[in-house]
């Protein structure tokens, strides 16, 4: 019984803070520089991402791994929105966030990191392109704490003929006085569709 209370609480903790990260990434996209993006425009990738796969529902076999499970399943029923939030969290073309990136930029990637006096919860975004200079994958460091709770997660999405054909995210929470919740995500298309 102490162990369902346990798990209780968690989830319903875990809800709150939920919840509170979503309206707290709703204010950050108001603050979006209408103007020439300075950084690669990861949201309107993610949005135009979603609408392909909504449009064509790729079959997924999709994998989420917890502390305590394990389920795999295949489907085509997923809502892409809820499916590439915290990538689509990831933007970093934010006022706030202006001039707070070391960029890297080679032939094929282009490569952001949080200066060492600069906040952000996206700590390194990287973008690896094909040789017609469209996305290949992106890989993403996001770290998120304060005094009652710590988020940690690694993103990674792979995309082949301009569509999202793998993703993965891998982390933990932790909430003060409680353990490391760990969880992975991961999300592969049974087959690869025309765009």
């Amino acid at each position: 019984m102490l162990t369902n209370t346990h798990s209780f609480l968690f989830i319903r903790t875990s809800l709150l803070i939920f919840i509170v990260l979503g309206n707290l990434a709703c204010n950050e996209n108001k603050q979006e520089n209408q103007s020439k993006k300075q950084y690669f425009d990861l949201k309107t990738l993610i949005e135009s991402q979603t609408k392909i796969l909504e449009k064509q529902k790729p079959t997924i076999i999709k994998t989420i791994k917890t502390t305590e499970s394990k389920e795999t399943k295949e489907t085509n029923n997923i809502d892409w929105k809820k499916e590439l939030i915290f990538f689509r969290n990831a933007n970093i073309n934010l006022p706030s966030l202006k001039d707070c990136y070391k960029v890297t930029q080679t032939d094929s990637t282009i490569d952001y990191k949080l200066k060492a006096n600069s906040k952000s919860k996206i700590k390194h975004l990287k973008i690896h392109f094909y040789k017609n200079k469209t996305v290949k994958s992106i890989s993403i460091l996001s770290e998120d704490k304060n005094s009652f709770y710590t988020s940690f997660k690694k993103l990674s999405l792979a995309l082949i003929n301009n569509q999202i054909v793998s993703y993965n995210i891998t982390g933990f929470q932790k909430i003060l006085l409680g353990d490391k919740k760990w969880f992975t995500i991961e999300g592969q298309a049974k087959k690869i569709l025309s765009p």
